[in-house]
């Protein structure tokens, strides 16, 4: 078995601008799907979860629409990635971090692929 990191991303968001944005009805489920969204999210959440999707498209180096990707927590608050379409017969795992500090929200992704021993083509 062997992986390979495929790409890395980063995004910024000014979670100012996010709040603003909040103010419409139709914003939050433009960007989140419904498996994401929890009820009265913070603008600190929201932009997380903003900068997450930027920063995992940056790392994959394809363009995403909002829904092809959900940004999820583990019981243990760790936040993963879901990919909602392939293009990619590999698959990828994204190593995923958010992080916000009063007006800014950022997030980190790692691309790897993930190769089991049937994707290697044996020499025998």
């Amino acid at each position: 078995m062997s992986s390979k990191i495929v790409g890395i991303g980063i995004d910024i968001v000014d979670v100012g601008r996010i709040r603003a944005a909040m103010r419409s009805a139709r914003f939050l489920p433009r960007i989140l799907r419904p498996e994401e969204v929890h009820s009265n999210p913070s603008a600190e959440w929201v932009a997380g979860r903003w900068a997450a999707k930027e920063a995992i498209a940056k790392a994959l180096g394809i363009h995403l629409r909002w829904h092809d990707v959900s940004i999820v927590s583990g019981s243990d608050g760790k936040p993963s990635a879901v990919l909602h379409h392939s293009r990619n017969p590999i698959p990828i795992y994204i190593h995923l971090s958010i992080s916000h500090e009063h007006q800014y929200a950022v997030a980190m992704a790692v691309a790897e692929t993930v190769e089991t021993d049937s994707d290697t083509i044996s020499a025998e």
